[in-house]
């Protein structure tokens, strides 16, 4: 198994996404996005810290009440 089977390169990730690299690297400027490791100046995203990144994004709704009056 290859070493870095476990990483989405940086087009990979926005295809995975369906963002834009240039959304992908305003994450990474602002500091927003999935965590990411640079190798040779190249961002990699390890996969299940993408999924964690996700995850921790997810928010729930709820049906909003009435106020009687």
């Amino acid at each position: 198994m290859p070493l870095l089977d476990d990483y989405y390169t940086d087009p990979e990730l926005a295809g995975e996404l369906r963002v834009k690299t240039r959304t992908t690297k305003s994450w990474r400027d602002k500091r927003t996005g999935p965590p990411v490791t640079y190798i040779s100046g190249k961002p990699y995203y390890r996969k299940e810290s993408v999924r964690q990144w996700l995850i921790d994004r997810e928010r729930t709704y709820s049906k909003r009440t009435r106020r009687a009056g």
